[in-house]
């Protein structure tokens, strides 16, 4: 094995001091890992972290069954044994506004797309993204431009006014995708 140049040893103790000053728990996924057991129990031992191990619990481990003499073999008692993970609390509640502007920003993305004949998509995976722009490459190939002129001219219409308007085929099995209005603009001068 290779000697640890002074540096990384250096490193390595400020580091250590560092944890250890800060009080932390960490979770190791890798729980039933020999690698990982060893540093975890090290760690524990020496007092940098609180260590908290992710996985089965190792049946000859079981203080219960390797103490309780009116236990028969093979038995368990209750309580099971878990792993409980703490959130700390202000991260929550950041976790829970964001949660809350994705959504409300989704909801507006919606209603724009509603609003101008568009349609909001989300992808969950890239094949799903493929898909949806194989489709949109498809909806701008067969897109037309349908013009008209309002009952009502735009000169006698108050700025800002909104507009409804339907778009509507006669053809069945047609499907159409069109804006729900439009805002009479400001008259330049």
């Amino acid at each position: 094995m290779a000697a640890i140049p002074e540096s990384a040893k250096l490193f390595m103790s400020g580091l250590i001091e560092r944890a250890r000053k800060l009080k932390k728990t960490i979770a190791f996924p890798e729980g039933t890992d020999p690698r990982v057991l060893e540093a975890a129990a090290r760690l524990a031992r020496d007092g940098v972290v609180k260590p908290v191990l992710i996985g089965p619990r190792p049946a000859n481990a079981d203080p219960i069954r390797a103490t309780d003499p009116t236990q028969p073999p093979g038995t368990n008692r209750s309580p099971s044994y878990g792993i409980r993970v703490g959130f700390d609390p202000a991260m929550k509640r950041l976790r829970k506004a964001y949660e809350a502007e994705v959504k409300k920003s989704q909801q507006v993305l919606k209603d724009v797309a509603e609003e101008t004949g568009g349609r909001m998509m989300l992808p969950i995976n890239s094949q799903e993204m493929l898909a949806q722009a194989n489709e949109v490459a498809r909806a701008i190939g067969a897109e037309y431009v349908v013009t008209y002129r309002p009952k009502r001219p735009l000169a006698e219409a108050k700025p800002g006014e909104y507009r409804h308007i339907q778009v509507a085929s006669r053809r069945v099995g047609l499907s159409l995708q069109a804006r729900r209005g439009y805002v009479v603009p400001q008259i330049q001068n």
